[in-house]
């Protein structure tokens, strides 16, 4: 938590995981993290030892007593065992703290009722990539993304587009999600986080270890989720090369003895993408051609 603020350095709100099925540990978590600097507090419902409703209230009201900074419920049944009900979580919703949910339950029905008990103001996340688009279409405002840390720009036009008013921007929202679908689909094959460190891997941004008792991922995953980065994700009349930053840096700089600069992808008109590419003379451009780096997407 505290590496994470010092690097963050103020330029975005960091949000600390500060839960526990301790109720004791969850609050030092969380004070600790709020004295480290941290915006607020992503807090899961209690594992393992199956609490009551009743429970889950008194663990979150004990921990908002003591602190100050606002905390969002993580309700995640598939891991946790327990669900909190909509009206656990209205109850909760009356403390100082309780900002907002990130609903891990794939129950699309629980966006309406949450925003009828309510009501706009109590923030609705999704964890599930796969649903985003639904999940924001019923009054959600957004995703804690996995696949947003391997293609951070797709997933932000999707979330900027799929909560938009015009018809032509929820359809490109839409085309973004169909685009995005198998690669969501391929960071969950496996236990995550380790596909998506796999896949990170690939682009040139970190290892894919992980800690016992994780392991990483099989062979038979490994093809899928380069199926997913790198035949999956195609736009229209574009053909794509995928090659990574260290990959491109090293062969092209060796080639040609020059430095080069990506400055990532921009939205055009028709949807499709193209690369700007700065620092680079016509015929290494030529050579080039069209690039699709993940990793600045």
């Amino acid at each position: 938590i505290d590496l994470c603020i010092k690097e963050s350095n103020g330029k975005i709100p960091v949000i600390a995981g500060t839960g526990s099925n301790s109720t004791e540990e969850a609050i030092s978590l969380t004070t600790h993290a709020e004295k480290a600097g941290a915006n607020g507090a992503l807090i899961v419902t209690p594992y393992y030892n199956k609490p009551t409703q009743e429970g889950l209230y008194q663990h979150y009201k004990a921990i908002n007593d003591k602190c100050g900074i606002p905390i969002i419920i993580y309700n995640i049944p598939g891991r946790s065992v327990i669900d909190m009900s909509v009206d656990t979580m209205a109850r909760l919703y009356e403390l100082k703290n309780i900002v907002g949910v990130k609903d891990a339950t794939g129950d699309l029905d629980r966006v309406n009722q949450t925003l009828e008990k309510m009501g706009k103001d109590f923030i609705q996340l999704t964890g599930n990539d796969d649903n985003a688009f639904e999940f924001n279409k019923r009054g959600g405002v957004g995703t804690i993304s996995v696949t947003a840390n391997i293609a951070p720009k797709l997933c932000s036009d999707f979330q900027k587009f799929s909560k938009s008013d015009t018809d032509n921007e929820m359809k490109e929202a839409e085309r973004l999600d169909k685009i995005l679908q198998p690669v969501h689909h391929s960071m969950f094959v496996e236990s995550n986080p380790s596909p998506v460190k796999y896949a990170a891997k690939l682009l040139g941004l970190c290892d894919d270890n992980v800690r016992l008792p994780l392991v990483k991922v099989t062979d038979t995953t490994k093809e899928i989720v380069k199926k997913a980065l790198f035949s999956d994700l195609k736009f229209k009349n574009k053909s794509i090369e995928v090659i990574t930053f260290n990959s491109l840096t090293t062969e092209l700089c060796k080639k040609y003895k020059s430095n080069i600069i990506l400055r990532g992808l921009r939205a055009v008109s028709d949807f499709e993408y193209e690369f700007q590419l700065a620092g680079m003379n016509r015929k290494l451009y030529n050579k080039v051609e069209t690039i699709f780096l993940m990793s600045d997407v």
